[in-house]
């Protein structure tokens, strides 16, 4: 992306080379006059690859043309799925748990073990010293008890180093000391959510829990391919003031690595939507 003080914010794509810089020009001339008649001449004149390589540009400018309309105007056509994106206001802010991060991380590093529930269904547990070795059996042990059998989605906070959405290392939001600790293996911090739990938190708050009961639901169930979060072997189905969604694993990363609350980003889902 680039500012023009008199444009504002632009997203650009570098390339060079001669041959590119050709085929750019075809791209660009096709998007502003939008002749059909001019983009078969192209097909039929020019190598394959370089009609490939026209039509790539010509889907990355449809891309960046929807992400800057995203960015500018809160709404805009996302060009391979078709749908209308829309990004409502007032945006309603998530709560996060990181003071209760640097709780536990310190509380750990004195006594060697620290452990919270954030909003009745997140667990975690901080290890440190002679904790180290039995870190991962300790805190299962202390999660399974609250599963219900249920699948628990469990991870390390050390694994967003390998997550693609989860919050760089040195992005966490804690002090430099702390960081080093977690990259060379000097504290440990577990993480898991009772599906249990969050049902019942969901309820507490007004949240009303249900299976997917007729077929547009069962097909928004199809469409999230199988990362629908279950609970007693179904998807589950969220409703509040007349409003329903699947929840997705997405709240799962979300919880775990971008230390956001899970109601009450459930609740913002509902408030925004």
């Amino acid at each position: 992306m680039y500012f023009d003080p008199h444009r504002g914010m632009t997203i650009a794509e570098v390339k060079q080379g001669e041959k590119n810089h050709e085929i750019l020009k075809l791209a660009n001339f096709y998007r502003h006059s939008e002749c059909e008649h001019f983009k078969r001449l192209v097909s039929e004149t020019e190598t394959s690859h370089t009609v490939k390589q026209m039509e790539r540009m010509l889907r990355q400018m449809d891309r960046m043309d929807f992400a800057a309309n995203v960015l500018g105007s809160g709404k805009g056509k996302d060009p391979d799925s078709k749908w209308e994106i829309h990004i409502p206001e007032p945006y309603t802010p998530t709560e996060d748990w990181d003071v209760e991060l640097n709780e536990l991380f310190e509380e750990a590093a004195e006594k060697g073990w620290a452990i919270n529930v954030i909003d009745d269904c997140l667990f975690v547990g901080a290890y440190a010293k002679h904790m180290l070795p039995a870190s991962p059996i300790a805190f299962l042990a202390w999660l399974n008890e609250f599963s219900g059998g249920e699948f628990i989605p469990a991870a390390r906070l050390i694994d967003s180093v390998s997550v693609p959405l989860a919050l760089p290392l040195f992005a966490i939001p804690t002090s430099p000391e702390r960081m080093m600790d977690l990259l060379f293996g000097r504290l440990h911090v577990c993480m898991g959510i009772s599906i249990p739990g969050l049902v019942i938190a969901c309820e507490k708050n007004g949240i009303t829990v249900r299976p997917p009961k007729n077929k547009r639901e069962r097909k928004w169930v199809h469409e999230t391919r199988g990362e629908a979060i279950k609970y007693k072997g179904q998807a589950i189905v969220l409703e509040r003031d007349g409003k329903s969604m699947i929840p997705a694993t997405g709240i799962f990363v979300r919880s775990l690595f971008h230390f956001q609350r899970p109601v009450s980003l459930i609740k913002g889902m509902f408030d925004n939507s």
